[in-house]
């Protein structure tokens, strides 16, 4: 078994957090917080090495700079080691002396002979028998090897038939796996309230590139996602009110394509924000990914160039509906229909196009085709007549004196609902030099501009 442990040189690191992005690395992960070696976190690399391979790097080498550079791109200071154990890797990463930098691979079965060049505190043992070693002049663990057994007798306390295996090589320490969390958060308290948009981008992107590494290593990505912001109680308008909630906002952004990489959830959150205002100045931060869909891998082709537009049009529609809001960017989708202004909808955005539905029937609200329809499979139209390019949904009162021609007209078609009788005309406006399609209220009399005809 290869164990590959990341020794991190800060207090309060989100050991939860760089589990879940080790999960990108290998199957098992693992984190131990104040241990022998401080605080650790392990991930099972056995038989993974070769996907990380590169043309001058041996392979273990090659992952462990990468999962190296991945936890120093969510903030924090570490040194990765490779053994053949969890504890030797983890004393390796944090007591090693660093001669060269970058990481430490340790040979397979030389995991004994690295562990003797490291000093005793790299040892699990009390204080008394590191006291008591440390007068005999024992001050590495290689010393402590060479020492007859029978003399050390019970001097080394409950943990020495631990440490003695340690010193023969045999790591075979049982950890507990992490499991994630359902729904992955980010959290960021500040130091000062900031209200400023610039500030709270800055902010949220270190939150942005936590998550999107933690997204990768579940081969997840997100549909969802939730802004939460904690604000400061004492400098709100009213002070809260009595609501126990009120010094807190959300705000959730709903993409029509799953997104998992932080350059992709960063300019979706800096959309959303570029339009909300704070009320009063933010103490904490929180994102989260609240819905959840399986990250496929999209195959290449050697000789099919790749389409740009199917990786550029995700994030510009998710960027477009964060700032107009959901359901406000989508495509049109026709429908089977004999009332104009119910024949075209507004579908929502998907990627990859989902299959086009049967033909719909529309009479309702009901009737509204729920996936993105083919234009070119409806063609079911009013009669042989002309029809309108342009639609309007809201009609508008036509005052233009012009002569009408009558093109269409319906009577009672929809006979489940309010009766229908119309009766549309076509005029050509002066004023926007073109033909309008103007309906005529057959109980008033009064004519609505409901489209034109390009």
């Amino acid at each position: 078994m290869r164990i590959a442990a990341i020794a991190l040189f800060e207090p309060e690191t989100d050991l939860a957090g760089l589990a879940e992005m080790a999960l990108a690395f290998g199957p098992r992960t693992f984190f131990e917080a104040g241990g022998v070696a401080g605080d650790v976190v392990w991930c099972d690399v056995t038989g993974c090495a070769h996907l990380h391979a590169g043309a001058s790097v041996a392979p273990e080498h090659a992952l462990a700079l990468r999962l190296e550079e991945r936890v120093r791109a969510m903030g924090h200071a570490c040194r990765v080691a490779i053994s053949d154990g969890p504890r030797i890797a983890a004393a390796a990463a944090r007591f090693a002396p660093a001669s060269k930098p970058g990481p430490l691979v340790i040979p397979a079965g030389k995991g004994a002979a690295a562990l003797h060049r490291l000093p005793l505190a790299s040892l699990p043992l009390g204080e008394e028998a590191v006291r008591w070693l440390t007068k005999l002049g024992v001050r590495t663990a290689g010393d402590l090897a060479r020492l007859p057994r029978r003399s050390l007798g019970t001097r080394l306390g409950k943990e020495g038939p631990r440490v003695m295996a340690l010193l023969l090589g045999d790591d075979r320490d049982c950890l507990a796996p992490h499991v994630p969390p359902e729904v992955p958060e980010e959290r960021a308290e500040l130091e000062y309230g900031i209200a400023m948009g610039e500030a709270l981008v800055f902010v949220v992107k270190r939150l942005a590139d936590r998550l999107s590494s933690r997204l990768a290593g579940r081969s997840q990505k997100t549909q969802r996602l939730e802004l939460c912001f904690r604000l400061d109680r004492a400098l709100l308008p009213d002070r809260g009110g009595t609501d126990e909630h009120a010094h807190k906002v959300s705000l959730e952004i709903a993409p029509p394509a799953p997104l998992g990489r932080a350059d992709e959830l960063l300019a979706v959150l800096r959309a959303r924000l570029e339009s909300w205002e704070a009320p009063a100045p933010v103490l904490e931060v929180t994102l989260r990914a609240k819905e959840l869909v399986t990250s496929e891998g999209q195959p290449l082709d050697l000789l099919v160039p790749e389409a740009r537009a199917e990786r550029a049009l995700p994030r510009l529609g998710a960027e477009l509906a964060a700032e107009l809001g959901e359901g406000s960017v989508g495509t049109l989708a026709l429908c089977d229909s004999w009332i104009p202004e119910e024949r075209a909808w507004l579908v929502s955005l998907s990627f990859p196009p989902k299959p086009s539905s049967p033909r719909p029937r529309c009479g309702g609200v009901a009737d509204v085709p729920s996936r993105r329809a083919n234009p070119r499979a409806h063609h079911s139209l009013l009669s042989g007549a002309p029809e309108p390019s342009r639609v309007l949904r809201v009609g508008l009162p036509y005052r233009e004196v012009s002569p009408l021609r009558l093109l269409e007209r319906i009577e009672t078609i929809a006979w489940w609902r309010e009766g229908v009788s119309r009766s549309f005309f076509v005029s050509w406006t002066s004023e926007a030099q073109a033909m309008a399609w103007v309906e005529v209220d057959s109980k008033v009399g009064e004519p609505w501009l409901r489209g034109w005809m390009d």
